[in-house]
């Protein structure tokens, strides 16, 4: 789908006022149109969809409403009534035809679970002064609300991941279940990468 004339423009805009000043730091009059315009950008340049069929969405209510959350989460988009609703797909920020996955056992190097505990683990506390109290609310949305894989497909046998010398889980090795295949195709999806 082309982009509007206006988000083109907007786009543009925040382009232009980015090599001055970053948006919040604008007056409110410019700062809204910025903010905006990135929006534009990073849909244009950093995001692709991944919904080859909408049509297998059904958003609930007949009409768009103004004024109100529907319960599955449809018409927060007024011109795209099914993005960001339950069961719609993310968009990714890689081109979907390059996201094929790796398969065992090319899967598991490197081990997982060993970038998990060489990137991740958090080894002393690192206090943050400038935190919101709003972060614990956001956080729990982002975790608990908006992304869920299910308990995991049943029907596949586990991934099973060895663990490094001096691993402190459980032995003999890290089980971990098959997401859950996404039971939303259509002829589109056919030869196409998991979503």
């Amino acid at each position: 789908m082309a982009t509007p004339l206006r988000e083109r423009l907007l786009g543009r805009f925040a382009t232009l006022t980015n090599r001055f000043r970053v948006w919040y730091q604008l007056p409110f009059l410019l700062a809204m149109p910025t903010l905006v315009g990135h929006r534009v950008n990073m849909r244009e340049r950093n995001l692709s969809d991944t919904e080859r069929d909408p049509a297998l969405l059904k958003p609930q209510g007949g009409d768009s409403p103004r004024d109100q959350r529907a319960a599955d989460g449809s018409y927060n988009d007024l011109g795209c009534p099914w993005m960001g609703m339950a069961g719609a797909r993310f968009g990714r920020n890689v081109p979907i035809g390059d996201t094929f996955g790796e398969q065992p056992p090319d899967l598991y190097e490197p081990n997982p679970r060993q970038v998990s505990r060489d990137l991740l683990a958090r080894r002393s506390f690192v206090p943050v002064p400038h935190l919101s109290v709003f972060v614990p609310a956001w956080l729990q949305f982002m975790v608990h609300d908006w992304l869920s894989h299910g308990g995991g497909d049943t029907t596949k046998p586990p991934h099973h991941l060895p663990l490094p010398p001096g691993d402190d889980w459980p032995p003999p090795d890290m089980t971990i279940l098959h997401t859950l295949p996404d039971d939303l195709h259509s002829p589109a999806d056919q030869g196409q990468p998991a979503t």
